[in-house]
């Protein structure tokens, strides 16, 4: 719609969410301080519901505001898991692989989560900095994601710890990880490609090559998350998959190929889980090349992917409950008290908006792929 082009209109989508998401981070530091000293998992069960609400109004704008359009290719528990007729407790916790190519890479983690009730339990490995954005970065804080300061020497101590704490919650966790380590640039690929003829590896045409140390060492210390599940973001001929298609309601599209794994199956030891790390991504490499020469054939050999049939699933009506009603407890009375304020409310109400432009520029700013 032409009128979902106007940035107003982005900012009162923002004024909702920044005020639900605040209301959250104040629920979810009471409840960490009082209930989470108490038990640590009837604090986890609460949490899950808030975090929900936090990344659920954004998925919604995916799946409602923009209508987003995914195929998705994945073998038959994974499509009974995304259609709701297999529960998430039957693959336990999860290790997520996903290429990072894209501003909305995390968004489509979500969405697909939601499709198999985990958005709740979406945890990341993610930089220090971004513990510091409002609503989301204090939300996954409080919600124990495993935040890197890029020393190994520190970051170590921190997955092992994080990753104890995750393997004892009390429902299945979706632990995503970008082994890239940064989005892909033209720039950035062929500085890659650089460093890979030097080190005699394989050359990726449309990956960067994965660090493989805190993959390796990932899985030197999980003992209780089964499944390895890979997800290959491939965007489709429409609008780019940014923050600004999603707010100005463009119609993305994009197809993932999800692909799962047994834990127990993978090598460990940080040369042999690096080797399969590095043949994963050849095979990421190779599932893009037939995206973009249109033929799929020639991933039939592909574990997970002997049916290359794209398949769609329906959004949950939660999100556009969620998002609805948000907007509307919201929005409805800030509009009613400016229409018959005086010049001083309408003055407070601008000064607001400047805030909350400011606010959501930083988020579009940290969402963006930097060039440089």
């Amino acid at each position: 719609m032409w009128w979902q082009e106007f940035r107003l209109v982005h900012l009162l989508l923002a004024v909702g969410w920044l005020s639900m998401g605040l209301v959250v981070n104040l629920v979810q530091l009471i409840l960490s301080l009082t209930l989470g000293q108490v038990s640590r998992t009837t604090f986890r069960k609460v949490n899950f519901y808030l975090v929900s609400c936090v990344y659920g109004y954004l998925v919604s704008l995916l799946d409602w505001w923009s209508d987003s359009q995914v195929n998705i290719y994945c073998d038959q528990q994974m499509s009974l898991l995304f259609s709701g007729q297999l529960a998430a407790e039957t693959l336990g916790h999860s290790l997520c692989i996903v290429n990072h190519h894209t501003e909305l890479d995390w968004l489509y983690c979500w969405k697909l989560a939601s499709f198999a009730g985990r958005v709740g339990n979406c945890r990341a490995y993610a930089k220090d900095m971004l513990k510091w954005l409002p609503v989301i970065g204090w939300s996954s804080f409080l919600s124990e994601d495993v935040y890197l300061a890029r020393q190994w020497e520190t970051d170590k101590d921190r997955v092992a710890k994080s990753l104890k704490q995750i393997e004892s919650f009390p429902s299945p966790v979706w632990l995503f990880l970008f082994p890239e380590g940064t989005r892909l640039t033209p720039e950035k690929l062929l500085a890659s490609q650089e460093f890979s003829r030097s080190r005699n590896l394989p050359i990726l045409e449309h990956h960067l090559m994965p660090r493989s140390r805190g993959f390796s060492f990932t899985l030197s210390q999980t003992g209780n998350i089964p499944t390895l599940i890979d997800m290959t973001v491939v965007p489709g001929s429409g609008p780019p998959l940014s923050l600004e298609s999603l707010l100005c309601g463009r119609q993305t599209q994009a197809s993932i190929f999800v692909r799962k794994f047994n834990m127990a199956d993978l090598p460990r030891g940080e040369k042999d889980a690096g080797e399969w790390l590095i043949n994963l991504f050849k095979e990421k490499d190779q599932i893009i090349s037939c995206c973009q020469s249109g033929d799929l054939k020639p991933l039939k050999g592909l574990t997970g992917l002997e049916h290359l049939e794209p398949q769609t699933f329906s959004p949950p009506y939660w999100t556009l409950i969620l998002g609805l009603s948000v907007n509307l407890s919201i929005l409805l009375p800030v509009i009613y008290l400016l229409s018959i304020g005086s010049w001083i409310t309408w003055l407070i109400g601008a000064v607001c908006l400047l805030v909350v432009g400011g606010a959501l520029h930083c988020l579009v700013g940290a969402s963006k792929i930097k060039t440089k």
